[in-house]
């Protein structure tokens, strides 16, 4: 999903622009300020303004540094020229949590949020992550949804449609975590239709996020996926 609900992209990720950037047109946006919201569960290890050079000249962006533990992996997603922050260092942030507020502090020509993805092997730190500045950053564009209500547009690329399901299975169990182990929150009925924000394999089953940490299961005919 994009941390934007508004998706307008303006700079296509390259190599010389190892990100995205969203928000440009203000005729998108709520006075050119819109939420930032978290790319997924996660722990915050930076929050606010930093110092940074670019050409000789110091720069003060306001940004939010996400860390992300999924598998065998760590991701890091980083929010750049926010105009405001919502979380603390140390903080946990559930998926679609408001981080911060969209602006254009630091290097910036325009209210917009630079956003950034690194895949990283388990248990890297960020400072390993960031040395050399891009190392492990790959395109947000390849990991990212987009909700209907959303605009995304850009001189390049598109982003692909969150997947939907159809429940067939009776009684299919809610559980609050992609494990056997975890509580069951209710059930879903035969019919019932949903957005899938993730899928892992765990204890023999591909388990889907329909929402913030609500998860169902399935071996075969639990669901039918409709949209992808």
């Amino acid at each position: 999903m994009l941390p934007c609900d508004n998706g307008y992209g303006s700079n296509a990720y390259s190599s010389s622009h190892k990100a995205i950037d969203i928000g440009w047109l203000k005729k998108y946006s709520t006075n050119g300020k819109d939420p930032v919201k978290a790319f997924r569960d996660g722990i915050v290890i930076q929050s606010g303004k930093i110092q940074e050079r670019i050409n000789g000249k110091l720069y003060y962006p306001i940004v939010v540094v996400l860390q992300h533990d999924v598998g065998n992996n760590r991701l890091f997603t980083r929010y750049w020229h926010l105009d405001s922050v919502k979380v603390k260092k140390g903080q946990k942030v559930s998926f679609g949590q408001i981080i911060g507020i969209r602006g254009n502090t630091g290097y910036a020509n325009g209210v917009h949020l630079h956003f950034e993805l690194k895949i990283c092997p388990k248990n890297t730190t960020y400072a390993q992550a960031s040395n050399p500045w891009t190392r492990y950053n790959v395109n947000p564009v390849n990991y990212t949804f987009v909700q209907p209500n959303q605009i995304f547009t850009n001189y390049a690329y598109s982003l692909k449609k969150i997947p939907q399901i159809k429940i067939l299975a009776t009684q299919l169990r809610k559980r609050n975590g992609p494990s056997l182990s975890n509580t069951i929150l209710g059930f879903c009925k035969p019919n019932d239709i949903y957005y899938v924000y993730d899928t892992i394999t765990n204890d023999g089953y591909l388990w889907a996020r329909i929402d913030t940490n609500v998860w169902i299961a399935t071996k075969e005919g639990n669901w039918t996926t409709i949209i992808t």
